[in-house]
C-alpha cells in the first residue's frame, strides 16, 4: 500500500498521545512526502503546545512558508479547545509569518485562519472532498481566506520599532540611525537567544526585563541590563561579530526608567496580536523577511546607500521603502536552482557572495539550505565551513549589521553557537573588488537584487568610479545595477553561476547591449523569468527580470537550453514549475525552452517557439521611420500652470492657447470634439512671441504667468537659460499643429487615434505624421490600422519598456524600429477596403467586427500564415 493510501494511519500515529519523537519524526516526512508537501523545517516539541501537539510541520506552498500543519494528541480537536490553547497553537504559525495553520484527522482536516480574531476555522471532511490531506487543497483553502483583523508578524514588529525610532530620537537629538540600529539589534539578539534558551530548558519568564529591573535599583541603563542579560544566557563575552561595539549602547544612559521598561516590554508583549513573540520561531525563517522591511527604516535620508527614491518627508518615506524588499519566493527560487545544479556535498561546500547584500536575505536562504537539518550530515562540521564560504558586501552599515545578526542567529539555531567566522563587508562595492582582485573567478555563486540606480543620481565619487569600470562596457551614463552585475560576472569562476534580480529594462537597453553580447558569448542562460507583469516590489515603478546565467565552464560540456518563464498571475508556482522541468502554457504563466542562439540578437525578444515564424514574417519589411516621422509632444515643466481649462482662457486671448488633448481622452482610431483644457502655446501664424509680443497683444495671460513667476523660476530649464515665462519644450506648431497620429504615452492595449487636422497638442505622448508631402491624410490612416492591429502592437509590446501596472512606455526610438508593410506595394484592392474601414471607425466610434476585419487584412499585408494568426489571438499578446 502507498504512503498516499496510507495517509489516515500515519495521521493516526502522529496523534498517538505516547508516540516516540522518533516515530513522529518519521512519520511528518512521510505525510508530507504521500501528500506532496514540501516541509521546510518541522517541529517535534514545541514548548508551548507540548501537552497539545505532537509536531508541527511547516510547509511552502509556491516558494514560500505557506502554513503550518499541526497534528494534535488522540482525542483533542481544534475546535473543542480554548482561547488559551488556540493562541499557544496559532502562534506557531504567526509567529513563523504563515497565515494558516491545519489540524488533520483521519477523517478530515481543520483548517484555521491565523490572522483573524477570533480565528476563523473551516472543517472539510474526506467525504467532502477525498484530496483534503494534499497540497492542492491549499489554493481552494486560501481563495476563501476572511479578512484580517491582526496585524501580521513583520508589520508588527516594524510598526514597534518605527515608533521607538521616532519616540527615541525626540528624547536624545544626537542619535543616529546607527546608534538606533545598534540598539535594536541587541534586543533582537537578546530575546532571540532568551527564546532559543527557553525551549531547550523549559523555563519561563522574561529575562530582559528582569534584568533591567535588578539593575534599575543600582545604574539604570540599557548597557548593564543587556549585559547583564547575556551573562545569565552563559555568554559573558560580548559577541561583537555580531553586534559591533558594546559600549555604543552607552548613548542611550540617559534614558529614564519607565522609557526603557516600555521599550523592552514591546518586544515582549505583540501591541497589535494577541499572539506572543517567540523569537526562537521567528529566528528560523521569518527573520529574513522582517530584517528587509528593518533595514530600510533604519536608513537615513543621506545615507550613502543608493535608493531608489528621492528625498520625501521621513514618515513618507518610511511607509514607501519599508514595502521594498526581496521577496521571499525570489530568495528561494535562486538556492533551488543552485542547489538542483550541484551535487549535495558540492552545494554545502559553494563559495558564494552577494555584493549588495542589503539584509542578508539571499545569503541566509542558501545558508538554511545548505543547512538543512533534515537531509544526512553532520551539521557541527557543515555549518561552520558554508557561513565562512559566504560573503556579503553593502554600502549601508545599518544594512550590514543586519546581515551579521540575522546569521549570526541562524548559525544559533541551527548549532546553539555563534558563527566563528563572518564575512560581512561594510564597502561601496566597486571599490572593494578593485582592491581585492583575488575575488576574480573566486565564487561558484554570485547571487543579488542590486540597486537600479539611474547616472544622475550618483554622486560624483560614484559616478566617476563607474565610469572607470565601465569604460568599453556601457554608454556613457549607465545605471548602477550594470556595474554591480559587471562585478558580478569577473567575481563568478568558469562553471559557476550568476543569480540577479535586473530591471526589465535590461533585455532591451543600448546601454545594456555590450553585456548582453558578452553574456551571448561567455555565458550560458540557465532561466530567464519575466516578471514585468507582477508587481514585485510593491509601491515602485520598477518591473523585473530573475536572470540566472552560467558561465561557460573550462572543459566542454554538452550546452543547455535556456528556460524561460513569462508571469503574469501565481508567481511561486511558476517559479516552482519551472525548477521542476514543467513546459506550462496557460492564462497564469508560460514555460518553455529556447536554444542558447535565440539570445544572439543585440535586442533579447524572448519569443516563445511558436512565434519565431511571426518574427521572420515581420522582418521582411521595412521600419516604420522610413514612412513617419515619430516626435515627442510639448513638455511644459509645470503643467499645473500651463495647461488650464478651456473657460479659463481671458477673453480675446484664444490664440495664444492650443487644445490640448489629455492622454485619457485618446481611443483607437477616433478623437473627442473638446477635451474643455486647453495649454498656453506661444506661438502666432509660426512665429514663436517675445515677451514684448506678450505684454502687448495678451496682457491678462501675461498677469497670470507672473502670478507664477517664483515657481516657474525655479524649474531647472530657466537656471539653464530657458524664459521663465515659457513652456519647456512647447514644440514647433509644423512638427505639432499638424494632421498626424496620437497614441497615449503609456498603454495596455493599442490606442492610437487620427488627428486629422492638426487640433490639438500633446504632451510627451507619441506623434506621428508623414516624412513627406502629399495624400496625408491616406498615409495616417493606412498606418492607423498598421499601429492598432494585433501584428503591430505584438511588435510594440516586444520592443517597448515595461511600467507600472503592467503598462507599455511608447516612445519615439521603440516606435521608429516597427516593422511595417510598404504602403507604396499594397495592391489598389486591399488600401481601399482599409481606407473606407478605418474612415468608419473613425466617424462611427468603435465596431469589434470592422476592427477583425482591418485586423485580417493587416495580417495579410504581413504574410502571416494561420497559425501565426492564431498565434497572434490566443497568445502572441501574453
Amino acid at each position: 500500500m502507498s504512503d498516499l493510501a496510507k495517509t489516515p494511519e500515519i495521521i493516526a500515529r502522529l496523534m498517538e498521545e505516547a508516540a516516540p519523537a522518533s516515530q513522529r519524526t518519521s512519520d511528518l516526512s512521510r505525510f508530507a512526502r504521500a501528500n506532496g508537501w514540501r516541509p521546510s523545517y518541522h517541529i517535534i516539541d514545541y514548548h508551548e503546545t507540548q501537552s497539545l501537539a505532537n509536531g508541527h510541520l511547516i510547509v511552502e506552498h509556491g516558494l514560500q512558508n505557506a502554513a503550518v500543519i499541526s497534528f494534535l494528541k488522540n482525542n483533542l480537536s481544534f475546535p473543542t479547545l480554548g482561547r488559551i490553547e488556540h493562541l499557544r497553537l496559532l502562534s506557531i504559525a504567526y509567529n513563523n509569518l504563515v497565515d494558516w495553520q491545519f489540524f488533520p484527522d483521519p477523517h478530515g482536516m481543520t483548517c484555521v485562519y491565523a490572522l483573524s480574531d477570533p480565528p476563523d476555522k473551516q472543517y472539510i471532511s474526506v467525504a467532502d472532498d477525498p484530496n483534503v490531506w494534499r497540497a492542492e487543497v491549499f489554493d481552494r483553502i486560501v481563495g476563501r481566506k476572511p479578512n484580517p483583523n491582526v496585524k501580521n508578524l513583520d508589520d508588527s514588529l516594524i510598526q514597534t520599532i518605527s515608533k521607538w525610532k521616532r519616540n527615541l530620537k525626540a528624547e536624545i537629538e544626537t542619535l543616529s540611525n546607527l546608534h538606533i540600529s545598534f540598539l535594536f539589534n541587541n534586543i533582537l539578539f537578546v530575546r532571540a537567544l532568551e527564546d532559543h534558551r527557553r525551549w531547550r530548558s523549559k523555563q519561563g519568564g522574561r529575562l530582559l526585563l528582569d534584568a533591567w529591573e535588578e539593575v534599575a535599583q543600582q545604574t539604570p541603563t540599557l548597557y548593564t541590563a543587556i549585559r547583564l542579560a547575556l551573562r545569565r544566557l552563559d555568554m559573558p563575552r560580548f559577541p561583537r561579530q555580531a553586534l559591533g561595539e558594546c559600549r555604543t549602547l552607552r548613548v542611550f544612559d540617559s534614558l529614564d526608567r519607565e522609557t526603557v521598561r516600555e521599550l523592552l516590554r514591546d518586544f515582549y508583549d505583540n501591541p497589535s496580536a494577541p499572539y506572543p513573540y517567540d523569537f526562537s520561531l521567528i529566528s528560523k525563517h521569518a527573520l529574513s523577511r522582517i530584517y528587509e522591511h528593518y533595514v530600510s527604516i533604519l536608513r537615513e535620508k543621506d545615507s550613502p546607500q543608493m535608493t531608489l527614491f528621492p528625498d520625501l518627508p521621513e514618515e513618507i518615506q518610511n511607509r514607501t521603502i519599508g514595502g521594498i524588499y526581496t521577496p521571499q519566493y525570489i530568495a528561494r527560487f535562486f538556492a533551488r536552482a543552485l542547489k538542483d545544479n550541484h551535487t549535495p556535498p558540492a552545494f554545502r561546500k559553494m563559495k558564494i557572495v552577494d555584493p549588495a547584500c542589503g539584509s542578508g536575505i539571499f545569503l541566509r536562504t542558501l545558508l538554511e539550505m545548505q543547512c538543512d537539518p533534515a537531509q544526512e550530515m553532520d551539521i557541527t562540521t557543515v555549518a561552520p565551513r558554508a557561513f565562512g564560504n559566504a560573503l556579503g558586501i553593502d554600502v549601508d552599515p545599518n544594512a550590514c549589521q543586519a546581515t551579521r545578526l540575522s546569521l549570526s542567529l541562524l548559525h544559533l539555531v541551527l548549532t546553539d553557537a555563534l558563527p566563528p567566522r563572518l564575512r560581512v563587508e561594510n564597502e561601496e562595492t566597486i571599490a572593494y573588488y578593485l582592491n581585492n582582485r583575488s575575488l576574480h573567478n573566486a565564487f561558484d555563486a554570485v547571487v543579488a537584487n542590486p540597486p537600479y540606480v539611474k547616472w544622475d543620481r550618483l554622486s560624483s565619487t560614484i559616478r566617476r568610479r563607474v565610469a572607470r569600470f565601465l569604460a568599453g562596457f556601457s554608454a556613457r551614463k549607465p545605471d548602477m545595477y550594470l556595474a554591480l552585475l559587471k562585478v558580478g560576472m569577473e567575481m563568478t569562476k568558469p562553471g559557476g553561476f550568476l543569480l540577479h534580480v535586473l530591471p526589465h529594462s535590461f533585455l532591451l537597453a543600448q546601454a545594456a547591449s555590450n553585456v548582453r553580447r558578452e553574456i551571448s558569448e561567455k555565458w550560458w542562460i540557465r532561466f530567464l523569468v519575466d516578471l514585468s507583469e507582477i508587481p514585485v516590489f510593491e509601491g515602485v515603478g520598477s518591473y523585473v527580470i530573475l536572470l540566472i546565467l552560467q558561465k561557460k565552464p573550462r572543459v566542454e560540456l554538452d550546452q543547455p537550453r535556456a528556460r524561460v518563464v513569462k508571469c503574469r498571475h501565481f508567481v511561486g508556482h511558476a517559479l516552482e514549475d519551472a525548477l521542476e522541468g514543467k513546459v506550462v502554457s496557460n492564462g497564469n504563466y508560460t514555460i518553455y525552452d529556447l536554444d542558447q542562439s535565440a539570445f544572439s540578437e543585440p535586442v533579447w525578444e524572448i519569443l516563445h517557439p511558436r512565434q519565431f515564424s511571426i518574427r521572420q514574417a515581420v522582418l521582411r519589411h521595412p521600419l516604420l521611420k522610413d514612412f513617419l516621422m515619430v516626435r515627442e509632444g510639448f513638455i511644459t515643466g509645470d503643467d499645473k500652470i500651463f495647461i488650464r481649462d478651456s473657460q479659463e482662457v481671458p477673453s480675446g486671448e484664444k490664440a495664444v492657447y492650443a487644445p490640448y488633448l489629455p492622454d485619457k481622452h485618446i481611443n483607437p482610431y477616433a478623437l473627442p470634439t473638446s477635451t474643455g483644457k486647453v495649454v498656453f502655446y506661444p506661438y502666432i501664424g509660426g512665429r514663436r512671441l517675445t515677451v514684448q509680443d506678450l505684454r502687448r497683444d495678451f496682457p491678462k495671460t501675461w498677469a497670470y504667468l507672473k502670478q507664477h513667476t517664483r515657481r516657474l523660476k525655479r524649474r531647472g530649464s530657466v537656471r539653464g537659460g530657458s524664459p521663465w515665462w515659457s513652456p519647456v519644450r512647447p514644440r514647433l506648431p509644423s512638427h505639432m499643429m499638424r494632421p498626424k497620429i496620437v497614441t497615449p504615452h503609456l498603454i495596455l492595449l493599442p490606442r492610437f487615434a487620427l488627428d486629422a487636422t492638426g487640433k490639438y497638442a500633446v504632451s510627451r505622448s507619441p506623434l506621428l505624421y508623414p516624412t513627406s508631402e502629399g495624400n496625408a491624410l491616406e498615409i495616417l490612416r493606412y498606418f492607423l490600422a498598421i499601429l492598432n492591429s494585433s501584428v503591430g502592437y505584438w511588435q510594440i509590446a516586444r520592443t517597448s519598456h515595461k511600467y507600472s501596472r503592467g503598462y507599455l512606455m511608447l516612445e519615439p526610438k521603440t516606435l521608429n524600429n516597427i516593422r511595417v508593410p510598404d504602403p507604396s506595394k499594397v495592391d489598389v484592392l486591399s488600401m481601399k477596403k482599409i481606407q473606407s474601414l478605418v474612415r468608419g471607425l473613425i466617424e462611427d466610434g468603435a465596431n469589434a467586427d470592422v476592427e477583425s476585419k482591418i485586423d485580417s487584412l493587416v495580417a495579410d499585408l504581413y504574410g502571416l500564415s494561420p497559425d501565426d494568426r492564431e498565434e497572434l489571438q490566443l497568445g502572441g499578446l501574453t
